[in-house]
């Protein structure tokens, strides 16, 4: 019987090191490549949500102010915006640190208050003006500086403008 003098080769089963290395680093290339895009889209999403708040805030702040202004009798601006209505009340518009402070009070005490939050640092003056027979009330809102955050929602400048005692002209007119 003749044998063969070399010895059968051995299959090879498992994994060699160097392969185990290659496979480990780019997984983790792969999974620091996706930690960063999630970090990124977050960054981006909590900057939209940010903004888009901010934007409901300034549109919720001018219907507000217009609506208030509307139904005044008269208006005056000294330190803030003052609005007298007919019943008696008064609302009270004051910018502050935090935003737009809205206070409605009947003599002393007071009814309700409003605070309208706008993203810091921001400067806000009223103003008023004739325009014919009634007042325009201006609210200019502008931004103080650069925002100190890097993701802080952008304020856009806004003036918002609204006739002093429209309502009662409007129901002047339509009476014959």
């Amino acid at each position: 019987m003749i044998r063969n003098a070399r010895a059968p080769t051995a299959r090879r089963r498992g994994k060699t090191l160097i392969e185990l290395v290659v496979v480990v680093s780019l997984t983790s290339i792969v999974l620091s490549l996706a930690a960063t895009t999630l970090v990124a889209l977050y960054r981006i999403e909590r900057q939209t949500r940010a903004t888009s708040s901010q934007g409901q805030t300034l549109c919720s702040l001018a219907s507000r102010l217009r609506q208030d202004a509307h139904a005044a009798q008269q208006a005056t601006v000294a330190g803030g915006c003052e609005l007298a209505l007919a019943d008696g009340r008064r609302i009270r518009y004051v910018a502050g640190p935090q935003g737009i402070l809205r206070e409605v009070t009947r003599g002393s005490a007071v009814e309700h208050r409003d605070t309208f939050a706008l993203a810091a640092p921001l400067a806000a003056e009223f103003q008023l003006a004739p325009v014919g027979q009634r007042s325009l009330v201006t609210l200019a809102i502008r931004r103080a500086d650069r925002p100190a955050r890097l993701y802080a929602p952008a304020v856009p400048d806004l003036t918002i403008a609204a006739a002093v005692n429209l309502a009662a002209a409007s129901s002047a007119e339509k009476t014959p």
